[in-house]
C-alpha cells in the first residue's frame, strides 16, 4: 500500500472519529436547558424547570402544593415528591395535574390537530401546533402548542376552554449541560404506596 493511500486512510479514521464525538457531545448539549416555567392560572405548577434526556424537573416549594416532580417522557412517568414529610408517589404522567406537559399532551389527544408551521419562541424555533374540536361550526376549544425542534419540548401552551383560558411558558431559558443528580430520588425521600 502506498504512503498517501496509507495517511488518506488514516486520516479519514480521524475526521470521522472527530465527527462521532462531535455528534455526540452536542446531542447531550443539545437536550439540556434550564428556565422558568410560569402561567398566569392561580395555583398553576410554575416554577424551575430542568431537562435533560427526555426527563424533566420541576419544583417551587413556595407554591401552596410544595410541587416537587421528575417526569420521564420515555416511561410517562412523573415521580411526584412531599417535602412535607419526605414521600414521593409515582404516577402516570398524563394522569398528574401538577405535571402540565403530560396533562396537556392526554388532553390534546383527541382534538383535531393543525399542523402551523414554525416561530420563533423566546429564542428557540419551534413547530406550532393548534388542537382544536367544534361543535355547530364554531370552535369551542383551542390549545396551541409551541414545541422546540431541537429539544421536543413544548416551550408555550396557549388554551381557550369553555371555562377558562390561559398559558404556560417556558422563560429565561439557559441552554447547556445540567446537573444529572437532579433527577436522581433524593436519599431523605421514602416512596409513600397509594391504594388502589
Amino acid at each position: 500500500m502506498n504512503l498517501i493511500l496509507k495517511i488518506s486512510l488514516v486520516v479519514n479514521r480521524q475526521s470521522i472519529l472527530l465527527f462521532i464525538l462531535l455528534s455526540i457531545t452536542s446531542g447531550i448539549a443539545n437536550g439540556q436547558l434550564s428556565a422558568d416555567l410560569i402561567s398566569e392560572q392561580p395555583n398553576a405548577p410554575t416554577g424551575k424547570f430542568t431537562f435533560s434526556d427526555k426527563k424533566y424537573r420541576l419544583e417551587n416549594f413556595e407554591h401552596p402544593a410544595k410541587i416537587f416532580l421528575i417526569s420521564n417522557i420515555e416511561t410517562n412517568q412523573t415521580i411526584v415528591f412531599n417535602p412535607e414529610d419526605s414521600t414521593y408517589i409515582i404516577k402516570n404522567r398524563f394522569k398528574t395535574p401538577s405535571d402540565p406537559f403530560g396533562t396537556w399532551e392526554l388532553f390534546c389527544y383527541d382534538l383535531t390537530k393543525n399542523d402551523a408551521g414554525t416561530d420563533t419562541i423566546n429564542g428557540l424555533e419551534c413547530r406550532k401546533t393548534i388542537y382544536n374540536k367544534l361543535s355547530s361550526n364554531e370552535e369551542v376549544i383551542k390549545v396551541v402548542r409551541w414545541e422546540s425542534v431541537k429539544h421536543k419540548i413544548p416551550i408555550k401552551i396557549t388554551y381557550n376552554l369553555p371555562q377558562s383560558e390561559g398559558f404556560f411558558e417556558l422563560i429565561n431559558i439557559v441552554e447547556g449541560p445540567v446537573n444529572n443528580k437532579l433527577f436522581e430520588i433524593p436519599s431523605f425521600y421514602k416512596r409513600r404506596r397509594v391504594m388502589r
